[in-house]
């Protein structure tokens, strides 16, 4: 999930890709996550986004049902900040 700074709604992510999932170390705490580009996430035309200087995001994870459905945060909450520019 990307909760928006700007728009103050949240904001469903795709899913982990395999190769994601491969590269993230869960058990350390570290999930690999390559973000889509900011028109594809917010389905939004180039020449809107273009308006704005920045978009800022803070990335939660929807467990799937089998490991619970509470929504997994970062204990530090700027390490999960995301900055498009």
């Amino acid at each position: 999930m990307f909760q928006s700074h700007e728009f103050g709604e949240k904001i469903f992510a795709p899913l982990l890709t395999e190769d994601d999932a491969f590269n993230s170390q869960p058990t350390l705490g570290n999930i690999a996550y390559r973000t889509p580009a900011i028109t594809d996430l917010l389905q939004i035309p180039d020449d809107f986004a273009q308006t704005y200087s920045s978009f800022t995001f803070w990335i939660t994870v929807l467990p799937n049902m089998d490991h619970g459905v509470e929504e997994l945060e970062c204990e530090t909450k700027d390490n999960c900040k995301i900055i498009y520019y």
